[in-house]
């Protein structure tokens, strides 16, 4: 008689790993929309007069949003890999991207 170990059923034996790159590309784009709340709600007190500091970090922000979409997307297309962080940060760094435009492009209407 052998002695089996009894398996899960349920567990899925995987190679699947997280790419760093991609948790790399996640934390840059929470970085960057943290930076851009503060700016909103700092400008907000201010009466809408934003300094000229406010403006070097939304560029800055838009900087490491972009970057931070290319390494989302590159951990996307690395084989055998989990899609969750990868996915989160394409979709934070997209919401940075298209917030910093909408900002910019309020700013330009307003002038």
């Amino acid at each position: 008689m052998e002695n089996k170990r009894k398996v899960n059923p349920h567990y899925k034996f995987t190679n699947k790993t997280i790419p760093l790159i991609s948790i790399a590309g996640l934390s840059l784009g929470v970085m960057s929309f943290a930076a851009l709340v503060l700016e909103i709600v700092f400008t907000f007190q201010k009466g809408g007069v934003a300094p000229l500091s406010y403006g070097i970090t939304t560029i800055l922000c838009m900087i490491f949003s972009i970057a931070g979409l290319v390494f989302s997307i590159k951990g996307r297309m690395m084989p055998d890999v989990y899609i969750y962080f990868p996915t989160l940060g394409m979709i934070v760094n997209s919401v940075n991207i298209f917030g910093i435009i909408y900002i910019i492009g309020r700013g330009i209407l307003s002038m």
